[in-house]
């Protein structure tokens, strides 16, 4: 530390004190350190790492699955721009008797995963060459021209059909040299001139006033088209409210809207967990839905908070040490045998336990046909037996969350060719959508829906002929287009529904066509009982299911202005907290002023004073709490020391009715004050000061005022508890 440079000297106001490395010491702690186990006393040895590689694998599934729904929501949008945009420099597009010719612009607003799709579709286009600019490199009009040159000029294939070489004696940033490098092509060679700006909002716009009526000098021998990055909603306008008139007459600007809103996410949601062809590892609950509809309706409505949410939802799942069995029963091993073996071993115990104890949990409604049986006789129960019991309990799990998505389907499609129909069905005059909508999932997920199911099917009773011959057609179809391990299991319902249909085509009439709605009605509210029934009767569904935990909102939406006040008024709750002695014990008594860090008793003189505190005052109340934390302090020691060597012959102190021991002590006190230097004290308490002052400064508890310069302002008005 003495050799730093500049250390010792009094001019210098700011030190580097370079990065030395940790000791050995501190590295070898670091490394003994076990990994966050919020559950270690039923945890398996190395519990913690074999439940995020199956969070991980569970995860990426889930995120593949949402990545290909998106691709697919976005394809054709993406193929229709794509075709506007290769076709924007054709003789049609152009509007004609105008005074000089337009630049074709496209502004895409969306998040910049669509906008890098569409470049990449637009780019990868023969006879398209591409230039990428980004807002570092338009710091000033030269620079801008440079980049915008460069990056055409110094393209891969700019040897590729050439006729002669470029001009190589004009400048780097002259429009001119691209002119000479796109007229050495033969023609055909580039029909565009593709130039990519992205962060549209980050670039200076003089910089680009004057970029935009360089490139129209050119045209139409460069054939320019220009695309926008913009994450701003296209509602105002940031194109035509920051840039002239001047300039936007020099563009022929469109605009395109990424596919967004409620519509996108409920998609999202409905095919990745509610999807007849994909079965996620772990099924979200009714919490985490109604947060998402929430957050994204109140905060956020992109989908990366919808990904962001369930990728908490996934983390904080996995905590629980049986969450190893998601996705199988081999533990992390290669075959039921070994993992039979690692439970077998005492340090896998008190997981085995935990797991017993689990099973051992009646199901709430044990004679559900669906639930598989299970032996109950444990004294005989092997580990082999316990695993595959798992395995089982999957299967049986996964088979009613099936059995609830050909449900909700079904409820769906019924719903929606009712509605069409004219007959509501549901709650009246809700106008929230994305509230109805998640209800509506929710419902299902817990099984509650035998009101719906009741509805749809009175409804269904009072169809006319040809209304119930279009619902049966969309039933049919339905059912016709299930996956095949779904299809076979409702081939009855589908045989039902085409006999249904046929007596219909036979126009029937009268009591027959009533009676035959009234079977088709009760029909249709059995099945759906059946289907959607809730996930909370299976066993040991909290390893597949989120069931009613509730999100972890505290990490997406802290609250660090209530968590700063309650570190600053409480610290040794978080002190031990950190220290891994988190209970709390009956004797624990709060701590008392003085015993609380020198910040801490800072701002509790803080909130004491008024709204302009006086900076003497202060430090005047503060050196009093130290001076009291300074002897009881003493007072600590010398009981110590009285304590190791004290005198046995010394008389009880309760001879004196406990008084002279008092006075003994406190004018031992008073002597080792009279002796010490007060003037290192008081240095001492300045300096404490000061550092906690500075704290509370950069926390932003302080305001400096100029009117009174040994006065501050208070930021915070709260009163203690």
């Amino acid at each position: 530390m003495a050799n730093v440079a500049g250390l010792n000297d009094p001019n210098q106001t700011v030190i580097c004190i370079p990065y030395a490395g940790r000791d050995d010491e501190q590295e070898e702690a670091l490394l003994s350190e076990s990994l966050y186990s919020p559950h270690q006393s039923r945890d398996l040895p190395d519990g913690f790492e074999l439940r995020m590689e199956v969070y991980r694998a569970a995860w990426q599934d889930c995120l593949d699955r949402v990545q290909s729904i998106i691709e697919a929501l976005n394809a054709p949008k993406i193929q229709q721009l794509a075709e506007e945009v290769l076709s924007a420099s054709s003789p049609s597009q152009a509007v004609a008797n105008l005074p000089y010719p337009e630049i074709p612009t496209f502004c895409l607003h969306g998040p910049p995963a669509y906008f890098e799709d569409v470049t990449r579709e637009i780019v990868d286009t023969p006879n398209v060459a591409g230039c990428h600019l980004h807002p570092s490199d338009c710091s000033n009009i030269t620079a801008a021209m440079k980049s915008l040159v460069s990056n055409f000029v110094n393209s891969s294939d700019t040897q590729a059909n050439s006729k002669k070489r470029p001009a190589a004696s004009l400048a780097s940033y002259d429009i001119n040299t691209l002119r000479a490098w796109y007229n050495h092509f033969d023609e055909g060679t580039y029909t565009q001139l593709m130039v990519i700006f992205h962060q549209f909002e980050q670039f200076d716009s003089a910089v680009l006033n004057d970029l935009f009526y360089i490139c129209s000098l050119t045209l139409p021998e460069l054939p320019f088209v220009f695309i926008l990055s913009l994450s701003s909603p296209p509602t105002p306008s940031y194109l035509h409210a920051i840039y002239p008139r001047d300039t936007l007459a020099l563009l022929r600007v469109k605009k395109t809207v990424a596919p967004h809103g409620w519509p996108l996410a409920k998609r999202i949601l409905e095919d990745t967990f509610f999807s007849l062809d994909f079965e996620p590892n772990i099924m979200i609950g009714a919490p985490t839905l109604e947060y998402i509809v929430d957050y994204f309706t109140r905060y956020n409505e992109s989908i990366d908070a919808i990904l962001t949410v369930l990728q908490l939802t996934y983390m904080k799942h996995f905590d629980e040490p049986l969450t190893v069995l998601a996705r199988d029963s081999l533990l992390g091993t290669d075959s039921l045998a070994e993992a039979e073996q690692k439970l077998s071993e005492p340090a896998s115990f008190p997981f085995l336990d935990s797991l017993l104890t689990r099973m051992s949990f009646p199901s709430p409604q044990p004679d559900l046909s669906s639930q598989p049986e299970i032996r109950d006789d444990w004294s005989v129960m092997t580990v082999a037996s316990l695993l595959t019991s798992v395995d089982t309990l999957r299967e049986s799990f996964q088979a009613r969350l099936r059995d609830i998505k050909v449900g909700y389907r079904l409820l769906d499609v019924v719903i929606g060719v009712l509605g069409e129909m004219g007959h509501a069905v549901g709650k009246k005059g809700k106008t929230d959508v994305e509230r109805n909508d998640v209800e509506f999932m929710c419902r299902v997920i817990r099984g509650r829906c035998a009101k719906d199911s009741k509805n749809v099917g009175a409804v269904v009773k009072e169809l006319s002929l040809t209304e119930a011959k279009e619902l049966l057609s969309s039933m049919h179809k339905f059912f016709q287009d299930l996956p095949s391990h779904l299809k076979r299991k409702e081939e009855k319902a589908r045989v039902k529904i085409v006999s249904w249909n046929s007596q219909l085509q036979r126009g029937k009439e009268g009591r027959e066509f009533v009676a035959l709605l009234e079977t088709i009605g009760d029909w249709v509210t059995t099945y759906l009982d059946e289907r959607l029934k809730g996930l909370e009767e299976c066993r040991l569904r909290d390893i597949w299911y989120t069931g009613s935990s509730p999100f972890p909102s505290e990490l997406i939406n802290p609250a660090p202005r209530a968590t700063i006040m309650s570190a600053l008024l409480h610290p040794h709750e978080y002190i031990r907290s950190a220290s891994g002695n988190g209970e709390t014990s009956q004797h624990q008594q709060t701590p008392k002023l003085w015993e609380l860090p020198d910040t801490s008793i800072l701002f509790r003189r803080y909130l004491e004073g008024g709204k302009m505190i006086n900076v003497y005052d202060w430090y005047e109340s503060f050196a009093v709490v130290l001076e009291s934390q300074r002897n009881e302090m003493r007072r600590k020691r010398q009981k110590g020391r009285q304590g190791d060597g004290g005198d046995p012959s010394t008389p009880s102190p309760s001879k004196n009715k406990g008084k002279g021991k008092a006075r003994e002590v406190d004018d031992e006190v008073v002597s080792e004050d009279e002796g010490e230097d007060g003037v290192e004290w008081r240095m001492q308490v300045q300096a404490r000061f000061i550092r906690g002052l500075h704290e509370l400064d950069y926390m932003g508890f302080i305001k400096h005022t100029g009117r009174k310069a040994d006065h501050v302002l208070k930021t915070v008005f709260d009163v203690l508890d």
